[in-house]
């Protein structure tokens, strides 16, 4: 589990128990510190996302599955900097393809990073209307989490209204259906992803 406001990831136990402390370092701390977090395909290495640091910079980072990863063991995936300081990485998902899917939450947008951690694409919200923002098209409004719906081959998509700072965000609170043309990727090496 992440833990955004203290720089850490806790382990629980196999059959439940106590979180113990994973691994936790200064280096991912930041006002949105660790937040999204999967595993890959392998099994053998853990993906997250660090919202913002305090440059509002934001990551994805990865780590091997082992019982005490040093600092030594974190990698940068990718990191949104640049034009894309300000994207607040929150949830990622797998996709079939290996490609793994970015909410970002800052700027609306999910984020497509191919396995070597580049990214291939961004996909938008519909465009919100400033003159009214209760006007449909629903825009989407800090996109927090996302998951597959493998039927349909799309994402779907839930909106983080009550960040908008808006009075009354609740006309905001949604989960878009979004086409990627990608499946959900297994969640471990042994599960069955058809």
């Amino acid at each position: 589990m992440t833990d955004s406001f203290q720089a850490t990831i806790w382990r629980v136990p196999p059959g439940g128990g106590a979180p113990q402390v994973w691994f936790q370092n200064a280096v991912i701390d930041g006002p949105f510190g660790p937040n999204g977090v999967r595993v890959d395909k392998k099994s053998e290495k853990l993906y997250f996302s660090v919202t913002f640091d305090g440059a509002g910079i934001g990551y994805v980072y990865t780590l091997p599955l082992i019982n005490n990863p040093a600092l030594s063991d974190l990698k940068l995936f990718h990191k949104y900097d640049g034009a894309d300081t300000g994207s607040g990485p929150d949830g990622i998902a797998f996709g079939k393809s290996g490609n793994l899917y970015v909410a970002l939450a800052g700027t609306s947008k999910i984020s497509v990073l191919r396995e070597n951690g580049t990214e291939e694409t961004k996909y938008s919200g519909p465009a919100q209307n400033p003159a009214n923002p209760a006007h449909n098209p629903l825009p989407w409004a800090n996109p927090a989490n996302i998951a597959f719906n493998k039927k349909t081959k799309s994402l779907l998509v839930t909106n983080h209204a009550s960040l908008t700072g808006l009075p009354d965000p609740s006309f905001l609170f949604a989960v878009f259906d979004v086409y990627v043309k990608d499946k959900a990727g297994k969640l471990f090496k042994d599960d069955d992803d058809d």
